[in-house]
């Protein structure tokens, strides 16, 4: 009896031990978190008077609301219920009288920094704690030559300045001002134009020294504002002297300078403390001007799309293996050195492919949009591409397959791997043509999309909506999906070169009937065939989908053809995994599948000749048993079936059914299940038909 009590407390105990070290290990860590508040989330207008965005830094202007939430989930899902949390400013400047606005338990809470200093902010849930510090300051201002310039132009120095001086930003307003931008030039402009903006705050920002002296209500003078703009003819740069020689103070934040996206910096050029300016790739420090429909769309389309919050990138964030392409930090450090990028799972669990993760705002204005990447050095088999991928190169870097087809699946023949299906990212490999599983066949460098697209991807992915009532400025596409927020095709990418496309990419016809249904359908019609067809004929697992783990490769193992089929296996998913169903480079997609088909089912090229003409060859060896070869050639893609009819015209086997690429094949057929006796076996398609006999003697 006590054996079985010792017996029953260790079946209790352990199990209650094993649950408490499994939470311990997930326990929830709570954070702080910075809410950037761009003008789109506010609502506001070119016209509002008050500007209260909020760029998400822990540096922040004098008087601006800063945003907070706390989080317990470290990925903000919002499926999990607000948890009850108590905010603290646990410290703050002598004098402030800063508080929350918000006295209950909400996630979320806000106060004004009424007081230059530091603050720091505490947020507790039942156990559990997080502080973050923010520092509060003013704005001193830059210009070409002063401030920040002689610190911030050496190696040593971070040496940004330079770089800084020759980009759009440092630039913006003196270009608005002297004609330089459409010649037209609005009094709102100045709010993302320049450094800080908000007239209603004493903190050195442009908005407020415009107003002080004078400069908001003198700059567009003797003209007249009409509907809140002017014309100023380009290079008429008398308002940029003005500017220069009366009103000096405002002159240093006449710009989109340093401090805008690294927070006010007085206290910063006083001290040189790191703290007390602020380095962020956060998508909201960009927001705060790329952010105001209808004008600027590009940050509310970010803001929409999968790159933001990277809903695919939870704990591969933290993982170098998955770096760069899982972390927007660590895409920075590969722009940077692609050999040595010195990747760090801490510093770099970054979940959000930001703007600076692709653009770089300290860029020469010469490189096309401050892209980080304008080359693509090859892909992971080697190849190279043929023609230059402009900016498109920033998404390619990303976008490829993780691994050499031939020789992944050469190696899963001799050991089924954890996961056994191309990386969900192949899509500049289908583009270019290249590192498919080919059978030996040479298709690489199919396809015509990446002869005629200077900027690969970005030439349809990226192309501005001409709707200008809701992209005033015809803005490039930061949501980046060929299919909009509303569900629909963006067709009016595809129309200059296919012009009768009106609503659906699949109004693109095939060139054949490439899935051999006997209807010539739309291409993504006729790779979905494919595939569908393909899939039936491959292993699949409980769900119904093709194999792809190594707990089914006993399916595998066991399945008619191994280890033939895995070669199809893998291109099943490398045109399925590519997501555009052959708008990317159907030709090659539709190589693959056919060859993966051909495979499957027994057909195989005999060798990788060329024909001209149809042609049916007399069957090897003759009279035969139990097996036969039978050759045949196809002058061209079309839809072919072979099959064997006995001496009074039965039909006994089909031994292909399906469209084939160009070439020559054979097939061996098995006649044991039969009796002796004279056999006919008839290729044909649409434009051939040939019958020859047979003679199978057991």
């Amino acid at each position: 009896m006590a054996k079985n009590k010792i017996l029953i407390s260790f079946f209790v105990i352990v199990p209650v031990l094993l649950l408490l070290s499994f939470h311990s290990l997930h326990a929830q860590t709570l954070t702080i978190t910075l809410e950037g508040k761009s003008p789109g989330q506010l609502q506001l207008t070119e016209t509002s008077q008050t500007w209260p965005v909020f760029s998400g830094l822990p540096v922040v202007p004098l008087g601006k609301k800063v945003f907070l939430s706390a989080d317990t989930t470290a990925g903000g899902d919002t499926t999990v219920q607000a948890p009850m949390v108590t905010w603290t400013l646990t410290a703050k400047p002598n004098g402030s009288t800063a508080s929350f606005e918000q006295s209950g338990t909400s996630s979320t809470n806000s106060f004004t920094a009424d007081m230059r200093g530091l603050y720091t902010i505490t947020a507790t849930i039942g156990s559990k704690t997080a502080t973050q510090n923010i520092f509060v300051s003013v704005f001193k201002g830059i210009t070409l030559t002063k401030n920040c310039a002689p610190c911030h132009q050496t190696p040593k120095t971070v040496n940004k300045f330079p770089q800084w001086s020759q980009s759009a930003h440092a630039t913006m307003y003196k270009r608005g001002i002297t004609g330089g931008l459409f010649g037209e030039y609005g009094t709102y402009c100045v709010k993302c134009h320049t450094t800080g903006w908000d007239s209603t705050l004493n903190n050195g920002n442009f908005g407020y020294k415009a107003k002080i002296t004078g400069w908001d209500t003198t700059w567009y003078k003797p003209r007249k504002p009409v509907n809140d703009t002017i014309h100023i003819t380009p290079g008429d740069s008398s308002r940029w002297v003005l500017l220069e020689t009366q009103y000096q103070s405002v002159d240093s934040v006449a710009n989109i300078g340093c401090e805008q996206c690294h927070g006010p910096a007085t206290d910063h050029a006083m001290t040189a403390d790191p703290t007390k300016v602020a380095v962020s790739l956060q998508g909201s420090v960009c927001n705060v001007c790329h952010d105001l429909s209808p004008s600027y769309v590009v940050g509310s389309d970010w803001r929409q799309s999968n790159h933001a919050t990277m809903p695919l990138s939870g704990e591969e964030a933290g993982r170098t293996a998955c770096y760069p392409c899982h972390s927007g930090s660590a895409i920075v450090k590969f722009a940077k050195n692609k050999t040595a990028p010195g990747y760090n799972a801490t510093q770099d669990n970054f979940p959000s492919i930001a703007c600076a993760s692709c653009h770089d705002p300290h860029m020469s204005a010469n490189n096309t949009s401050s892209v980080r990447l304008t080359t693509l050095d090859s892909l992971v088999n080697g190849y190279k591409p043929q023609n230059p991928t402009g900016t498109g190169s920033m998404c390619m870097n990303c976008h490829h397959a993780r691994e050499n087809s031939q020789v992944r699946v050469t190696n899963q023949a001799t050991k089924f791997a954890d996961r056994f299906y191309p990386h969900y990212s192949p899509q500049s490999d289908m583009f270019l043509g290249a590192n498919g599983y080919e059978y030996g066949q040479n298709f690489t460098g199919q396809g015509t999309h990446k002869n005629i697209m200077a900027n690969a991807c970005v030439d349809c992915h990226m192309v501005a909506n001409p709707d200008t009532s809701v992209n005033r400025f015809a803005e490039a596409n930061h949501f980046m999906k060929m299919v909009d927020q509303q569900g629909k095709d963006r067709v009016y990418v595809c129309k200059p070169c296919h012009p009768s496309v009106n609503t659906s990419f699949d109004e693109v016809k095939a060139s054949s009937d490439y899935d051999g249904n006997g209807t010539i359908e739309g291409v993504q019609t006729e790779i979905r065939g494919l595939l569908d067809k393909l899939k039936a004929v491959l292993p699949k697992d409980s769900t119904g989908e093709v194999v792809t783990m190594a707990r089914d490769s006993m399916i595998v193992k066991n399945f008619p053809g191994y280890p033939k089929i895995l070669p199809a296996m893998w291109d099943y998913y490398f045109v399925k995994n590519d997501w555009s169903y052959g708008v990317h480079n159907s030709r090659y997609a539709v190589s693959l599948l056919q060859a993966s088909l051909a495979q499957v089912t027994g057909v195989e090229k005999s060798n990788n000749n060329i024909p001209r003409i149809y042609a049916l060859e007399q069957n090897y060896p003759n009279p035969f048993n139990p097996a036969t070869t039978i050759q045949f050639s196809v002058p061209e893609n079309a839809d072919v079936t072979l099959k064997v009819y006995d001496a009074v015209g039965r039909e006994v086997a089909t031994l292909h059914s399906g469209v084939l690429i160009t070439g020559n094949y054979k097939i061996v057929w098995n006649a044991s299940n039969l009796a002796s006796g004279v056999y006919y076996y008839r290729l044909s398609s649409e434009k051939f038909s040939m019958v020859k006999k047979m003679v199978f003697l057991k």
